[in-house]
């Protein structure tokens, strides 16, 4: 995972762990697509849309959150 970004990291959250789709991120949570896909790519970098991710999870999910998405976490990235 070194080399990606923050929003890089979520969107392989989302789709890994979450396995919730864009749209579905969105609609759960209220946010455009637009913002959050350029989160995810990079485009933007305004860390509020963490939450986003953090309000989809349970448990589980957020203890694993702040590893996968900062780092220590060994999948591969």
């Amino acid at each position: 995972m070194k080399d990606r970004h923050v929003g890089e990291r979520c969107a392989l959250f989302r789709k890994e762990v979450l396995n919730i789709s864009l749209s579905g991120l969105c609609r759960a949570t209220g946010q455009n697509v637009k913002n959050i896909s350029a989160f995810e790519h990079g485009r933007s970098s305004n860390l509020k849309y963490l939450f986003d991710y953090l309000q989809v999870c349970n448990e589980e999910q957020q203890r694993l959150f702040a590893n996968y998405v900062f780092g220590g976490v060994d999948n591969g990235c």
